[in-house]
């Protein structure tokens, strides 16, 4: 079937479970996608005003920094970033599944999430703030996200995803067959791994989120038959129109 891939996870904690929790709602610390003293925090390490230290609690889609210290914890890769925000200097935590990352390699941590006043059981540490979030690949990476090139057909009595999204309330509940190549892959987050895979059928609608507990490589051709759900709310800022749940995938 389809390889897994690297993927990594940062989140700002608010309060999730140990680590053999997945980042679902009430895990003291979340089980996959990254530790310190008591009390560290993402405090500036230069001086920042109180303005350039709260522009850095939002972050636009993603957190980057200079990674200053590794901690690994089970499945799970604790970062202290060094980072640029309103022109100081910030440290910050940043938690993502278990990756190799090189002390003062420079790394981006996608759709993070913030958590305060987290505690890891594992590591016996509070965490003032702490993001949590997916672990971009290195350019030039295999694991780096595409898009197809050309269209990719439906299959035979499938949708295309663009149509999907036309009819998406329509075809609540009902389960649907779609084909396209992966531009994302996340593993174990919430109980499950999480996939995106578009077909070039609509500019800004042939993009579709696809949960299953099956694994893919970013690059594949698939196809994908799963559950159209709508209006989907898992909390910690996982919202979505549109999903595609509980997916079998083949090639």
């Amino acid at each position: 079937m389809i390889a897994r891939a690297s993927t990594v996870l940062i989140v700002a904690l608010l309060g999730c479970k140990p680590e053999s929790a997945p980042l679902a709602a009430a895990s003291p610390e979340p089980a996959a996608p990254n530790a310190p003293v008591h009390g560290a925090t993402a405090a500036p390490v230069h001086g920042a005003t109180p303005a350039e230290t709260a522009a850095s609690q939002h972050p636009t889609g993603s957190v980057s920094g200079v990674v200053k210290e590794v901690v690994p914890a089970g499945r799970y890769t604790y970062l202290r970033l060094e980072r640029q925000v309103g022109g100081a200097v910030v440290e910050e935590w940043a938690a993502v599944l278990q990756a190799e990352v090189a002390v003062g390699s420079t790394i981006t941590v996608q759709s993070p999430f913030e958590k305060r006043d987290f505690e890891s059981p594992t590591l016996k540490r509070r965490f003032d703030r702490i993001w949590f979030g997916t672990l971009e690949a290195a350019k030039g990476s295999p694991k780096a996200t595409e898009r197809p090139a050309a269209l990719v057909p439906p299959p035979p009595g499938g949708l295309a995803i663009a149509d999907l999204h036309s009819r998406a309330e329509s075809l609540a509940g009902q389960t649907v067959t779609v084909r396209g190549m992966v531009t994302k892959f996340n593993e174990a987050i919430l109980d499950r791994n999480w996939l995106h895979v578009s077909d070039g059928s609509g500019e800004g609608r042939d993009d579709l989120t696809v949960t299953t507990d099956g694994k893919a490589n970013v690059g594949d051709t698939i196809t994908v038959t799963g559950t159209v759900a709508v209006k989907q709310d898992f909390g910690f800022g996982y919202q979505y129109d549109l999903l595609l749940e509980k997916a079998t995938l083949a090639p």
